[in-house]
């Protein structure tokens, strides 16, 4: 019988540890090919919370984007602010031009709490490669 008592007790103690951590709860991730994000883009083509977020330098966003993409600057001092004043509750599509920096974004994001989060896992050098339209 006591047990019932020390269990509500415990979960609030965990509950009070975790929020004052600074852990968070582990973000939906999924890596995908350039056909794949390709598809899941056209699927949300009219998702007002659907976020398509390109990673790469103004210079590298310039050469050719993905239509509709948000450029968030990955090597500005100011890209970890930046992310903060993005929706956490929103879906993301996090790209750059191989994975490696986009890969290191979407660690961070989920650090800051976002919840969805798809990966071009190759970033735009896959995308480029199977031929697939870029916005200069």
């Amino acid at each position: 019988m006591k047990s019932m008592h020390f269990k509500p007790a415990l979960l609030g103690l965990v509950l009070f540890l975790t929020m004052t951590s600074g852990l968070t709860w582990a973000a939906d991730i999924h890596n995908l090919s350039a056909p794949a994000a390709q598809a899941l883009i056209q699927k949300n083509q009219s998702n007002p919370a659907f976020v398509i977020l390109d990673v790469r330098t103004p210079a590298e966003y310039g050469q050719g984007h993905i239509a509709g993409a948000q450029l968030l600057n990955y090597k500005s001092a100011q890209f970890s602010a930046g992310l903060d004043q993005l929706d956490k509750t929103k879906t993301y599509l996090v790209y750059c031009r191989t994975g490696n920096r986009s890969g290191r974004a979407l660690r961070l994001m989920e650090t800051k709490g976002f919840g969805k989060i798809y990966h071009l896992s190759a970033g735009i050098m896959d995308w480029a490669s199977h031929k697939l339209p870029l916005v200069k």
